[in-house]
C-alpha cells in the first residue's frame, strides 16, 4: 500500500499574524523528527504551507538529515526561515504576484490566494501524494503527520469558507469519484486544529478576552477538535519575575475558571513595562500612574456612560466564552522541547494518532484510557514558570535550563 493511500494525522496550524506560527511548525517537525524517526521518507512529518504571502518557507533540502534526538528534544533552536515539504506559494499562487498582477491590496490578493487554493485543492493533494509517496510503503511504516501552516489574517475564519471548506475536503475526499483526477485519494485524513495566541495577551485584560472570544469562534467554525495555545511564553516570563507579570497567576490564564475576573482590569495599564526587559531609559514610561491627577481623571472616566457601556460589552463577551467552554491554553516556549512534547501528546489524543498501535508485538493501547489519559495542567504552568525563574535569577538567561 502506497503511503498516499492510507490515513493521514496531522495539525492544521492557524492563529492571528504574529503568534508564531511558522515557528511553532519548524519545531513541531524537528521534534517528531527526532522523537519518533523519519525524515523525509513514508511515516515523517510534513510541513504543508498553505499561507501563499509567507516569505519564510523554503522547500525541503532533498538529503535532509534529522538532528540527534536528545538536543533537540530539549531544546529546540530557534529559526529564522523554516523547512517545508510543500510550499503553496512557489507551487501554486503567491499573494505578492498576485497583488501585482490585479492590483489587490494585501487582504484582497490572500483571500483572492485562498479561494484559488480551495477550486484547485486537488493539484495541492496530488503534489502532497507524490511527495509522502517517496519513502517505504510497508505497513509497519508509520502513516505520514502533516502539519498545515496557514495564514492568520482573521477574515479568513470569521466570515469567510475557503479555509474550513480546504480542512473538510482534506480531511473527507469525496468517495463517490466525483474528483476529476485520474487516481483521487480516498483515504481521509484526522486533524487537529492547533490555535496560537501570544502570551503577551495576558498582560493586556481586553486584549486576552477578545483573543479567547476569537479562539472559541475559530473551534466552532473550522469544525475540527481543537488545541489552544499561548505560544511565545518566553517573552511572557523571562524579562518577568519568573511568575509573569499579570493579572493573575499563569495559571488562571491557561484554565480559565472564570474570565469575568478580568474586567476589573479593563482600564488599566498593560501590565509589564518595556523596563521589566531590561531597557532602563523606559522605568519613567508609567510613572503618571502615581499622579493625583491622573488618578482622579481616570476614576471620573470610568463612571461615563461608555465606560459602562464597554464594561458591558466585555462582560458578554466573557459570558459567551464560558458558557460554551471551548477555551483552556496549553503554555508553549517552543524552544523548550518539553512543553512541545506536552502539546503534540495533547493533540495527538485529539486527532487520534495517539490511539494507534504502539507496541512491538502489534497489541492496541487502550483506547479508552488513552482518551481519557488525564493531563497535568497545573503541573506544565509550574514546570514553565520555575524554568524561567531560574533563569532570570542567573541574571542572563544562560545555563543547563536555557535554550541555546
Amino acid at each position: 500500500m502506497r503511503q498516499s493511500d492510507r490515513v493521514w494525522y496531522g495539525q492544521a496550524v492557524v492563529g492571528l499574524p504574529g503568534s508564531g506560527k511558522s515557528t511553532y511548525c519548524e519545531g513541531m517537525r524537528q521534534y517528531i523528527s527526532s522523537v519518533r524517526g523519519g525524515g523525509g521518507g513514508g511515516g515523517g512529518v510534513y510541513v504543508i504551507s498553505l499561507d501563499p504571502a509567507n516569505e519564510r518557507a523554503r522547500p525541503l533540502p532533498a538529503s535532509h538529515v534529522d538532528g540527534d534526538t536528545d538536543a533537540a528534544a530539549a531544546h529546540l533552536p530557534p529559526c529564522a526561515s523554516f523547512e517545508v515539504a510543500y510550499d503553496v506559494s512557489s507551487e501554486l499562487v503567491d499573494a505578492r504576484v498576485t497583488m501585482d498582477r490585479m492590483g489587490l491590496g494585501p487582504n484582497g490578493a490572500l483571500l483572492y490566494c485562498m479561494e484559488y487554493i480551495e477550486k484547485n485543492l486537488d493539484a495541492v493533494v496530488d503534489k502532497i501524494c507524490e511527495i509522502v509517496d517517496t519513502g517505504p510503503s510497508d505497513a509497519s511504516t508509520p502513516p505520514p503527520y502533516l502539519i498545515f501552516d496557514f495564514p492568520g489574517q482573521i477574515e479568513l475564519f470569521t466570515h469567510n469558507d475557503c479555509v474550513r471548506n480546504i480542512l473538510r475536503r482534506i480531511c473527507d475526499p469525496p468517495a463517490d469519484g466525483s474528483s476529476s483526477r485520474p487516481r483521487p485519494r480516498r483515504s481521509g485524513t484526522r486533524l487537529c486544529a492547533v490555535n496560537l495566541v501570544d502570551a503577551t495577551f495576558c498582560t493586556d485584560a481586553p486584549k486576552f478576552i477578545a483573543a479567547s472570544l476569537l479562539s472559541a469562534s475559530v473551534a466552532i467554525r473550522l469544525e475540527l477538535p481543537c488545541v489552544h495555545v499561548l505560544s511565545k511564553l518566553d517573552l511572557l516570563l523571562l524579562g518577568m519575575d519568573g511568575s509573569g507579570d499579570t493579572a493573575f497567576g499563569l495559571d488562571f490564564f491557561t484554565e480559565l475558571p472564570d474570565l469575568a475576573r478580568l474586567l476589573d482590569h479593563l482600564d488599566s495599564p498593560p501590565l509589564g513595562s518595556d523596563a521589566d526587559y531590561g531597557d532602563p531609559n523606559a522605568a519613567d514610561e508609567f510613572s503618571y500612574l502615581d499622579d493625583p491627577a491622573y488618578q482622579k481623571a481616570r476614576a471620573a472616566t470610568q463612571r461615563t456612560k461608555f465606560a459602562s457601556r464597554r464594561r458591558a460589552l466585555h462582560e458578554r463577551m466573557c459570558e459567551l466564552v464560558d458558557d460554551f467552554n471551548l477555551v483552556s491554553f496549553l503554555p508553549l516556549d517552543v524552544q523548550d522541547g518539553e512543553a512541545v512534547g506536552r502539546v503534540l501528546s495533547r493533540v495527538d489524543r485529539a486527532n487520534g494518532y495517539g490511539m494507534m498501535a504502539r507496541h512491538a508485538e502489534g497489541k492496541l493501547v487502550d483506547l479508552w484510557g488513552c482518551a481519557a489519559a488525564e493531563h497535568d495542567g497545573a503541573g506544565a504552568v509550574r514546570d514553565v514558570v520555575e524554568r524561567y525563574g531560574r533563569m532570570r535569577e542567573r541574571g542572563d538567561g544562560g545555563g543547563d535550563d536555557a535554550p541555546p
